[in-house]
């Protein structure tokens, strides 16, 4: 499966300088709050909020313009995942047509919003990515179990260095 590993390692990074105590992460939504202004920013605003891929536009991943809804205040969230993540063309909006099993492992494994009842850190989210993108297994069921075995990729607050 052709993932972008670029993109996911660039928004795992972002990730990490989100606090854990951020009122602007909550892996329920994709993002809460005006896209255009958003988008146009480059970062998130002050007042909204985004799981870990909307975050994706403050981590310097771009929005394409075919995911854009045409008052553009709207965002086609996962064509954007489709195309900025798994490398995959949206010609209407099925695309999870498109997506295999391996797709959507990843998906759940990074994005999926059962993680809010789990681990609804920015912080977690980014240790998901890095264990991903290191080849390690995601096809646990979404846990504290698995929460556990990502946790050594988490960085600590306010530092580069990861947690042992």
């Amino acid at each position: 499966m052709p993932i972008n590993r670029e993109n996911f390692a660039k928004l795992a990074d972002k990730l990490d300088t989100v606090p854990d105590d951020s009122e602007r992460f909550d892996m329920t939504d994709y993002f809460a709050g005006s896209v255009s202004r958003y988008i146009k920013l480059g970062t998130v605003p002050c007042g909204t909020c985004a799981c870990a891929a909307g975050w994706g536009p403050a981590a310097g991943i771009p929005v394409p313009p075919e995911v854009l809804h045409h008052d553009s205040n709207w965002l086609y969230w996962t064509g954007y995942i489709s195309i900025q993540f798994f490398g995959l063309s949206i010609d209407d909006d099925d695309d999870y047509d498109e997506w295999g099993d391996e797709e959507n492992e990843v998906y759940r494994w990074c994005f999926d919003d059962a993680w809010r009842q789990f681990d609804n850190t920015a912080r977690g989210a980014a240790a998901r990515i890095r264990w991903m993108l290191d080849g390690n297994p995601i096809h646990y069921k979404i846990s504290y179990y698995a929460k556990g075995r990502y946790n050594r990729y988490r960085v600590k607050e306010n530092t580069n260095v990861h947690q042992s």
